[in-house]
């Protein structure tokens, strides 16, 4: 099996005998006689009787992204979209040009009807009329040339609201003096030239004429085509001839200038074509340009890119006033007599107001739809064909519009309008009028230039871009041209040229993470290093993705669901491969996946009787959770080989999956190395990052950066459940933009119950409003460690995991650091620069709390370390918006705003309540005593829960918040009915009727604009009934539990009785009982430590050393003792060393007595024995294998370093208790006094009516000024919100329209061009999940190959004779348990050349069955056929023949 990156290296110093000869692990299992009694035949057998027959049909393979419905939507919306966009591209480009030359004809309009009046050629009839159209066209002149200058504006003044929106929510850089003007020169050329030819040029000729003009544009990109741009090997001759000879059929326009026109005007025209088509030197210069001005250039444009924004935003507000300026200018120079300054504006012409508008709007919708068209990957069709076709459809229309001229002119009397734009047309037009304007005015050198153009412009047909690009990659400028919108389109799209240097952001303050270089004296590489070059190898760039899941009591429902997501992702993987490595499909999804499971607290101790560490039950069951998984995926019963390896953390199990990926399950014993979340995370990010990629790994720095860009870490929980699907979205997140750390999909909480009703509505609006905000106004404030894709590479910078690392010293750090590890990275990620984005479409699923409980245990955690990471945000907000392009100042006085109302609300949440109950009181007339009333109904059971957490246990603040939140529900429907009433009452305008109709509604739009989440505003009465539980006693029981440090969730009765993680004297004190040593001076004991080795036995039973604290290693002895215990009289036999590359050091039997104490030997000797926990019966058919030496080095250095476990000491322990205990108590006042002062103050003011304020709505209502100002705080933050959520849900939608393929691109091929081939191109993943489907491959029927005979002595007891069946029982085995082995078995059974090739042509479109429920047409089928090594040579000899 192939493979790239750095995936499936050997680790192992004994490995299997069919992977050292180059073969497929199970290979040789399947040669296995009979007879054998290999440990590993019974691993693919099925372990039921041959009776047992009833297999049970999990619907769960049959799991899907979309269900079959909603993918039949998508299609037809894809459908849709493609001939929309085209539309909208070919309408808006031809009107935008069609309505701008119309417009330029009118700046002579009045020369024109002179001649026309004068030469006789007009059909006018009557001398009033004419008079009155030619004064008309005398006063409405000076307003043409203000709709062309508008024309000219609106693009930049679009830009100029872009670039603002981008300096208030991103952090830019300031250009250089050089690079501005730089830029300014450009662009002011530009602005002159364009000018130049609207105001002068084009009024020179006929409209149709000027729009073939505009095909001529190309001039100086194709000159730069030919000195930049390195050719291919293969046609570099081709291409040079091709590109010199488009350049002179450009350079034909000079010589029809020169024909056409006077001296003076082609001299004119000619600056004002090269000027313009200048300005996009951008796109076609390069670094490698040959001449070195060009190359120069090609280095500035990238500095041009990062400061584009602030450079811009004055460019535009030059490029506005200098276009006023040249359109000022050539009005007076044509003698414009109305173009004054004070009656611009006056008297202006309808038709003047309706073709700019026109233009304008034309121009506009047609960018956005062109940039939508790229984004989606649709820009063959809507962009390019649509672009190319506007311009011949332009010239078409104005020289069709002469065919009107005379009905129009004799309409003049009953609309002038319609007779403006063909004055200048003459009396009789017909097919001969345009074959002789197009031969005597040479009109067919624009087929020279349409030609040319299509060359030069070639770059827009063979797009190289992500999924989704940013709009910086896909257009150089970022602002288009009104006046020549499609061949503006077409020479600003990017040219998306392979570079050989990693991507530079466009935003200024972007940074790329570097990889640690050890080559260096520091130890990172810093932004002010050169950019190490890309390797541009394939293997180099191809996405490798770790899966990193953390366990500890998940269910075993819990479990299978993590482990049917990576069996999915197998599945899906391993199609993605085979369909490139044998269908030869090409794949910008495909991916190489490792799974890594690190199970916490996995050993147990309890048992006496076994002092060694056995695994306990919640890893049992996971092992025996993988046979189900599997087989609710494939669909197939078979045992899955894997592997048994001790490790001086504990223990790893491996797994080859049915697609050769590897599932690595990390057992980690709490005697060795530290539990929890946060350290089996360092612990990971040290192994696949600083061994795997950066130690490991031989190969210079340059290709490790270059790997560690594309490879990314999902982090998982342990039950959570996703499609591959949404891993490939979170990928083309992180591929379209390197400066994106980690992005987080959409998780939706499961389960049943009330609890879950509420979390479901939470997370949605959690999801729809909060995270989309942050993704478009800044940067999502935390990845979420259920599901996020890390980047590899960013992990490695400075400042991230050297932080991540550090210990808890005070209880501040504890409550950042251990209760919210997530949100503590992704701080560090922010702090550091980087981004982190959302993506609504990756959907995952993870198990919810079902009980109050379970609920207020897991908000205990996550809502104090969320408040204590949002304020380290904001302290380090200088430091943060200086590094972070993406963060600003009106981000960080939004993210204060929010933590600002969290912190008071409970206190509004009251008051709100308070208000709503006065008006459902019986005395609501007393408005006063009313108010007083339900102050106090609220306001006791408040203050008598604090009580309760003051003094009373968690368990007993549970039961109290339990009965306050079934009675705040009661209330809370009494305060429904009184909103209600209150409303009906008063006015819907008032402040309660608009507040309510402003929260539905954003619920309702939400809810439409996710329709596949629309069942989650159901559930909003649950909400609001919760909404006292959840907003004030929830926050009083985290605040006053802040100095408890349990987890809180997952905390089973074995194990709140068992050891706690961090407390490690029960531990001792058990090795200590069972060495029977006294536990009297435990303490004293804790405090030394014993050198161990057989030489000084005697010496660590008795002799403690005082003052040597290395607690890790007196553990590590102290196990060595219990292994003493029960394998000293074995212990020789049992080491036994590997025959080939063993990696214990040679040595003698005297050496062998004398072992040395150092760390390194003692994990060799530990690592060389068998520990019991591998003698478990559910470890039996594992084969037991040996680390490498470097490796079990690595692990000892890094648990020495940084995972060893720590020692709660007396004092330490103390310490962290009253800094927590002193946290909760400020943390709690501070809170307390702050919503005591707001409820106050807004109370007293409410109920005092002198300083209350008109509502703005209804006069008759008042308000106090803090509500007022509340209210219309939180409204413009739900509209800001609202906005942002719409703006996200458009680029989801584009994401989903990208990934949507409708597979019709065949159709548009003859029937005898298409060989099947390309089907296999477009479809070839769908087809090989078909086909390598585990079930069903082997014959059901039973033969010598299928069936297995177990030796008597294997059997259970029972009766026995001589016969065959009592000697042996029958087994059906599931023989084919890899994906690429089914394959190629079912590609072998394929139907024979002489079955699929038909009689005659036309039967080459019938189906047939290649397999079970796979259907295909013949051609396909037979290029199907002709993929299989084995009869691919034999397939071909006979075709030929």
């Amino acid at each position: 099996m192939p493979t790239t990156g750095i995936l499936k290296k050997g680790r192992y110093h004994e490995a299997h005998p069919d992977e050292v000869q180059g073969k497929q692990p199970l290979s040789h299992l399947r040669e296995q006689t009979p007879g054998s009694n290999s440990f590993i035949e019974d691993t693919i057998w099925e372990d039921r009787e041959k009776w047992d027959v009833f297999n049970e049909e999990n619907g769960d393979r049959e799991e899907q992204d979309f269900s079959p419905f909603v993918q039949t939507v998508l299609k037809i919306a894809k459908l849709l979209v493609y001939l929309l966009s085209f539309t909208l591209v070919f309408v808006c480009a031809t009107l935008s040009k069609v309505s701008f030359f119309l417009v330029s004809s009118q700046l002579t309009a009045p020369s024109v009807y002179n001649a026309q009046l004068g030469g006789g050629g007009g059909n006018v009839t009557g001398s009033g009329s004419g008079s009155a159209w030619r004064l008309a066209a005398e006063i409405q002149q000076g307003n043409w040339y203000l709709s062309i200058w508008i024309m000219m504006s609106f693009p930049h003044i679009v830009s100029l609201y872009r670039c603002t929106k981008v300096m208030l929510f991103r952090t830019t850089m300031w250009p250089t003096i050089g690079i501005f003007i730089l830029t300014f020169v450009f662009e002011t050329l530009h602005t002159i030239a364009l000018g130049t030819f609207a105001f002068r040029v084009i009024p020179l000729m006929d409209p149709a004429y000027g729009a073939m003009l505009t095909s001529a544009l190309c001039f100086v990109p194709g000159f730069m085509r030919i000195v930049s741009f390195r050719a291919h090997k293969k046609c570099g001759l081709v291409r040079k001839v091709l590109d010199a000879v488009t350049m002179l059929m450009q350079g034909s326009v000079f010589a029809w200038l020169f024909l056409k026109l006077s001296l003076t005007d082609a001299g004119i025209a000619t600056f004002s074509l090269v000027c313009i088509s200048l300005s996009y030197w951008e796109t076609f210069v390069s670094e490698r340009a040959t001449i070195p001005l060009f190359a120069t250039l090609g280095k500035a444009k990238h500095k041009i890119r990062a400061t584009r924004y602030k450079t811009y935003f004055m460019i535009n507000l030059w490029k506005i006033i200098a276009s006023f300026a040249i359109m000022y200018y050539f009005a007076i120079d044509a003698k414009v007599t109305d173009l004054k300054m004070n009656g611009l504006f006056v008297d202006v012409n309808r038709l003047v107001i309706y073709m700019t508008i026109l233009q304008c709007a034309a121009t506009l919708f047609g960018y956005a739809t062109a940039r939508f068209a790229c984004k989606i990957k649709i820009q063959r069709f809507s962009f390019s064909l649509a672009l190319v076709l506007s311009t011949v459809a332009t010239i078409a229309l104005l020289w069709a519009r002469c065919a009107i001229a005379p009905a129009a002119r004799d309409a003049i009397n009953k609309n002038g309008l319609v007779s403006t734009f063909v004055s200048d047309c003459g009396a009789q037009v017909s097919l001969s009028t345009f074959y002789n304007l197009a031969i005597s005015n040479m009109g067919w050198f624009w087929l020279l230039w349409l030609l040319s153009q299509l060359w030069i412009t070639s770059h827009i047909w063979t797009p190289g871009l992500e999924r989704l690009a940013k709009t910086s990659k896909i257009f150089v400028r970022p602002f288009y041209c009104g006046l020549i919108f499609d061949i503006g389109m077409q020479l600003n799209r990017s040219t998306d040229e392979k570079k050989e240097i990693r991507d530079t952001l466009d935003a200024g303050g972007g940074k790329l993470a570097m990889i640690p270089d050890f080559n260096k004296t520091a130890d990172f590489m810093y932004e002010s290093d050169p950019m190490p070059h890309s390797s541009g190898k394939p293997e180099d760039m191809t996405t490798t993705i770790y899966f990193c899941a953390t366990m500890w009591h998940e269910t075993v429902s819990e479990m299978r669901e993590l482990l049917k997501s990576i069996f999915r992702c197998d599945q899906d993987q391993s199609a993605r491969r085979l369909a490139r490595d044998y269908l030869h499909r090409k794949d910008d999804d495909y991916y190489e996946f490792e799974v890594h499971i690190f199970f916490d607290d996995s050993m147990s101790y309890d048992n006496a009787s076994e002092p060694e560490a056995v695994m306990n039950d919640f890893v049992i069951q996971l092992i025996s959770s993988i046979k189900d998984a599997a087989r609710a995926v494939t669909g197939a019963t078979f045992d899955i080989y894997f592997r048994k390896i001790s490790t001086p953390y504990g223990g790893c199990l491996e797994w080859e999956l049915p697609g050769g990926n590897l599932l690595v399950l990390h057992l980690k014993d709490k005697m060795k190395i530290r539990t929890k979340k946060r350290w089996s995370q360092v612990m990971y990010l040290y192994y696949l990052l600083g061994w795997k990629l950066l130690d490991d790994m031989d190969c210079d720095v340059t290709k490790k950066q270059a790997i560690a860009d594309n490879t990314y870490l999902l982090f998982l929980d342990g039950d959570v459940m996703f499609q591959p699907s949404s891993l490939l979205l979170l990928v083309d997140l992180m591929k379209k933009n390197m400066n994106v750390a980690a992005a987080c999909g959409r998780v939706h909480p499961v389960g049943s119950g009330p609890m879950v009703w509420y979390q479901k509505f939470e997370y949605a609006i959690g999801h729809w409003l909060q995270k989309s905000t942050e993704h478009m106004i800044g940067c999502v404030l935390c990845s979420p460690g259920c599901f996020s894709l890390f980047r590899g590479s960013t992990l490695m910078a400075p400042n991230i995991l050297s932080k991540y690392k550090q210990n808890a010293e005070t209880g501040v750090e504890y409550i950042q650091y251990n209760q919210g590890e997530d949100r503590w990275l992704s701080t560090l990620l922010l702090q550091e620069g980087f981004r982190i984005e959302y993506c609504a479409a990756a959907d995952a699923y993870t198990q919810a709390p079902e009980s109050l409980a379970e609920f207020y245990n897991q908000r205990r955690r996550w809502m104090p370390s969320t408040i204590a990471n949002i304020i380290d945000l904001l302290l380090s907000c200088r430091n943060t918006v200086q590094k972070n392009a993406t963060i600003s100042w009106l981000y960080i006085i939004y993210q204060a705003a929010l933590l600002g109302a969290t912190l008071i609300g409970p206190g509004v949440t009251l008051l709100m309540i308070t208000g709503a109950l006065t008006a459902a009181l019986p005395s609501a007339d007393l408005s006063v005593t009313s108010a007083w009333i339900s102050f106090t109904l609220n306001f006791l059971p408040v203050l008598l829960f604090c009580v309760i957490c003051a003094s009373g246990s968690p368990k007993i603040q549970i039961q109290a918040a339990s009965i306050l939140t079934g009675l705040y529900g009661i209330i809370m429907v009494i305060v429904f009915v009184g909103t209600i009433v209150q409303v009906v009452q008063t006015s819907a305008n008032g402040p309660s009727g608009v507040f309510l109709w402003v929260i539905l509604g954003s619920f309702v739009l939400s809810a439409l604009m996710h329709p596949l989440e629309f069942s989650n505003v159901f559930h909003v009465l649950v909400y609001f009934m919760a909404i006292p539980s959840t907003f004030i006693l929830l926050t009083i029981y985290s605040f006053s539990n802040i100095h408890v440090v349990s987890w809180g969730t997952r905390e089973t009765a074995v194990a709140k009785a068992g050891m706690d993680d961090n407390d490690e004297i029960t531990s001792v004190h058990m090795w200590m009982k069972m060495l029977g040593l006294s536990t009297s001076s435990l303490r004293r004991r804790l405090e030394s430590a014993l050198s161990f080795n057989f030489h000084n036995l005697f010496k660590c039973m008795c002799c403690v050393r005082p003052g040597y604290r290395d607690e890790f290693h007196r553990l590590a002895m102290l196990e060595q003792l219990g292994k003493l215990d029960h394998k000293l009289d074995s212990i020789l036999v049992t080491m036994r060393a590997p025959s080939t590359g063993t990696h214990f050091p040679e040595t003698s039997d005297a050496g062998a007595a004398q072992l040395s104490s150092t760390p390194e030997r003692q994990n060799q000797v530990g690592i060389g024995l068998q520990p019991h926990w591998m003698t478990s019966e559910a470890l039996a058919t594992g084969h037991v294998t040996y680390l490498q030496h470097k490796e079990i080095q690595f692990w000892g250095l890094l648990l020495d370093k940084y995972l060893k476990p720590l020692v709660e000491t007396a004092e330490r322990t103390e310490k962290l208790n009253r800094e927590l205990k002193e946290l909760r108590n400020t943390s709690c006042l501070a809170v307390f006094i702050l919503n005591i002062l707001f409820i106050t103050m807004v109370f007293f003011l409410q109920i005092n009516p002198d300083v209350n304020v008109e509502w703005i709505l209804d006069r008759t209502q008042k308000l106090t000024p803090i509500a007022m100002a509340f209210i219309a705080l939180y409204i413009s933050i739900l509209f800001l919100q609202i906005v942002s959520m719409l703006f996200h849900r458009m680029g989801t939608f584009m994401h989903i329209m990208s990934i949507t393929h409708l597979n019709f691109g065949h159709c548009f091929r003859k029937r005898k061009e298409f060989t099947g081939d390309d089907d296999l191109q477009v479809n070839g993943v769908h087809l090989v999940k078909q086909l390598q489907q585990l079930q069903h491959v082997d014959s059901d029927s039973m033969n010598t190959d299928n069936v297995y005979a177990v030796p008597i002595s294997d059997q259970q007891p029972g009766p026995s004779n001589d016969s065959f069946k009592s000697r042996f029982k029958l087994k059906r085995r599931q023989k084919t348990v890899k994906y690429e082995d089914a394959f190629i078995k079912r590609l072998d059974q394929l139907p024979q050349t002489d079955d699929i090739v038909p009689d005659e042509e036309r039967d080459w479109q019938e189906e047939v069955q290649v397999s079970r429920g796979v259907t295909l047409k013949r051609k396909t089928a037979f290029a199907l056929s002709m993929k299989s090594p084995h009869r691919k040579n034999t397939l071909t000899a006979k075709t030929s023949s």
